[in-house]
């Protein structure tokens, strides 16, 4: 049932109509109903669509929230039980009850349920009411949202399924899958707008694994909450100077190939044990690369300093260097040689690039200004896969509180993480389902510090001649606009997100 409200700047309005749902069930099993966002009949969208000036403006769709106060518009629901005999339990989750004005859920998410009973007959009503706050600076215009219902029977069935899950979208595009070994998987490289926008089922319940054709590596992949396709999992491609990347299999859009003038560095077997890894040079503007080996981040939410005490210019960086200091059990405590049990493979630490690295160049001196303004001046081509690229990290509009931001790892630390510009958040949204970011440190000075204490992140905005934005974090910090003086030198991970 439709509702509409005229609601003023900088206010709130409760109670915008309200729609009774009469439940009528035949036998003693009980039922249950699910509620999912379907703004635009998209299951998971659990925005209020914007149109102003008569144009439908995604840059000011309103997100659902349960502030009463601020610069962030936000709207909400609420069931509210019809008392009779058959009166349904209003059931409340991790964010709250449903009860109360509570998020429109991303994905199915159980609201109201009645048990089983001996009667023959049950019937039993809720209603359903929402909230909605206009900050001061939301443009006047109309804003429609839709929450989808869906009753289970018996009460203890399983909830319905979200529709399309990315691997259904390879799939209904017509993409084939390629046989590796004992399995089966659909390429990285078919990846295509048609496929990201057609799924429907965001975060863990939607991932699948996609192959990379370069090295016939896995990485998990899906669709988050801020409407892109991200792997979930870090980069591992090795570099190799006999080896030419070409505009097929990865994100080359300006040239036909690359072949990198360096090739990555085994760090196992180029390391010192004094920590040094042989080959590796601090450099602003050519590519150089590390594989750290197959460890695996076991999303602890600590570190220890008494093994961490490796500095740079005087200042300390937690280095748990376990590249190179394989007969030193310390690095056991973070990191395992098989997946560990809550991440699995996500938590894979993957490769270590520098600037040049990660954006494909064999020369990167023509980047001299900051494109943080105008991320339409990044770097076009990358080491990622075919159909996908470099995150971007922006000053430009939207803000990152808004759908189709292109500040991207801020849109991912505010919807994970409660970012609102205040780095002194918990890192557990960053590191946790569905993210997966591992603290897998850096390379710098020709060692791995961090290891255990920081994760990294490139994207493909620039600063200075040298220096670039990546995203940082380490416990209760998260930095999703980081930039250093020099970082173009360092040796970060590279998650990819869906062109």
């Amino acid at each position: 049932t439709p509702h509409v409200a005229t609601i003023n700047n900088g206010t709130y309005k409760e109670d915008i109509g309200i729609t009774t749902f009469k439940v009528v069930c035949g036998d003693n099993g009980g039922y249950s109903i699910y509620a999912i966002g379907y703004s635009n009949n998209e299951y998971g969208n659990n925005k209020l669509l914007a149109t102003v000036g008569n144009t439908l403006s995604p840059s000011f769709d309103i997100l659902t929230g349960t502030a009463l106060s601020g610069n962030v518009s936000n709207w909400a629901m609420k069931l509210i039980p019809v008392p009779s005999t058959f009166t349904p339990t209003i059931e409340s989750d991790s964010n709250g009850s449903f009860s109360n004005y509570h998020i429109v859920p991303s994905t199915y998410t159980k609201v109201a349920t009645f048990p089983s009973v001996t009667d023959d007959f049950q019937g039993s009503s809720f209603k359903s009411t929402y909230r909605a706050y206009v900050s001061p600076t939301q443009p006047a215009g109309s804003y429609v949202g839709r929450v989808r219902y869906t009753m289970v029977h018996p009460n203890d069935a399983v909830a319905p399924l979200a529709r399309i899950t990315l691997s259904d979208a390879y799939e209904k595009t017509g993409k084939t899958k390629v046989t590796v070994g004992d399995s089966s998987y659909y390429k990285l490289q078919d990846m295509t707008p048609e496929i990201c926008n057609m799924t429907e089922v965001l975060d863990e319940p939607g991932q699948t694994e996609l192959l990379d054709i370069r090295d016939n590596k896995v990485y998990w992949a899906t669709k988050l909450q801020d409407g892109h396709c991200w792997m979930t999992q870090n980069l591992d491609l090795n570099l190799s100077t006999s080896t030419a990347l070409t505009n097929q299999d990865t994100d080359l859009n300006t040239v036909a190939s690359w072949t990198p003038m360096r090739s990555t560095i085994n760090a196992v077997t180029n390391a010192s044990t004094s920590g040094s890894i042989t080959g590796w040079n601090n450099d602003y503007n050519t590519p150089y690369s590390v594989d750290a080996g197959d460890y695996y981040w076991k999303n602890l939410p600590f570190y220890a300093s008494s093994i961490c005490n490796q500095t740079i210019g005087g200042e300390p960086h937690q280095g748990c260097n376990y590249l190179v200091k394989t007969n030193n059990a310390s690095w056991a405590t973070y990191f395992s040689i098989t997946p560990y049990a809550d991440n699995g493979t996500h938590g894979h630490v993957g490769n270590y690039y520098n600037f040049s690295a990660a954006v494909a160049s064999n020369s990167t001196t023509s980047y001299t200004a900051s494109t943080f303004a105008n991320p339409a001046n990044n770097s076009p081509n990358s080491i990622c896969p075919k159909g996908w690229r470099l995150p971007t990290i922006t000053s430009a509009a939207p803000d990152y509180t808004q759908a189709g931001s292109k500040d991207e790892f801020s849109r991912l630390a505010y919807l994970y993480g409660n970012y609102t510009g205040n780095t002194s958040i918990s890192n557990e949204g960053i590191e946790k389902a569905p993210l997966y970011y591992p603290r897998s440190g850096f390379v710098h000075s020709s060692i791995l510090y961090g290891a255990g204490h920081s994760g990294h992140g490139w994207s493909s905005t620039v600063s200075t001649s040298t220096g670039a934005y990546d995203l940082g974090f380490v416990s209760g910090i998260v930095g999703p606009q980081g930039v250093g003086t020099d970082h173009r030198m360092y040796g970060f991970p590279v998650r990819c997100v869906a062109r």
